[in-house]
């Protein structure tokens, strides 16, 4: 999986760059772009399944990025725990809703009716579960349904929770220059040129890293509501 995290990280890089040396625009929105890209990852390692959301608005993107984005009032969400049939009003936000998890469902359908068909299996995290499940018990196997069920739980966590971490550990960062400079030393010395493709074991050895990471999990866990 590697290769695709920093096959990535390089892609980000570039656009960042081109949006830095284009003089029209003032500031950059990091947080726009961060979203997805960690969607075209988890397609990639999760699924071998191209979003590309960093170069079109799929219908799966923008499916993830309604559900995910949508933030309702306090009341709204005590209303609807309530009273669950809110949710099944003719409103556009239900409209849109239902829509969104229609077409996820859809498409995590066809990954997991593809994948249980091909003779051929790759690395991703779809193919080793597929093969996984059928070398059990008949009676321990996951049904097809569960199999889908858990294709959309890995996107949806990992999309969310990945985008945040990243975002909040930018934002410490930038709030905290005298870590960043000391962040960029220890990189710049590891990786001379910034166009190299870092093998695990040489990310490995960024150990101040690691730790500005573990901080900003400490600070903000993301999976903690």
């Amino acid at each position: 999986m590697v290769p695709t995290f920093v096959q990535a990280g390089h892609k980000l890089k570039d656009i960042w760059m081109k949006q830095i040396g284009n003089k029209k625009e003032e500031r950059i929105t990091i947080t726009a772009l961060i979203p997805m890209i960690t969607l075209d990852i988890i397609g990639l390692v999760g699924f071998n399944y191209e979003f590309n959301s960093t170069t079109s608005e799929t219908e799966m993107a923008q499916a993830y990025k309604f559900i995910t984005n949508y933030n309702p009032s306090p009341l709204y969400a005590a209303l609807v725990d309530r009273f669950p049939f809110i949710r099944k009003l003719p409103t556009s936000y239900n409209y849109q809703y239902y829509d969104s998890v229609r077409i996820i469902n859809t498409v995590s359908e066809k990954l997991v009716t593809e994948q249980k068909k091909t003779l051929t299996r790759g690395k991703d995290l779809l193919s080793l579960l597929v093969k996984a499940n059928e070398n059990l018990p008949a009676d321990e196997q996951l049904t097809h349904k569960e199999l889908v069920s858990q294709v959309m739980t890995l996107i949806l966590a990992g999309y969310e929770t990945t985008s945040t971490a990243l975002s909040w550990a930018l934002y410490f960062l930038a709030k905290h220059p005298d870590i960043q400079d000391r962040l960029r030393k220890e990189i710049l010395d590891v990786f001379t040129n910034s166009d190299h493709f870092p093998t695990f074991e040489e990310i490995d050895q960024l150990k101040y890293l690691e730790c500005v990471f573990k901080e900003t999990l400490r600070v903000v866990p993301p999976g903690i509501v």
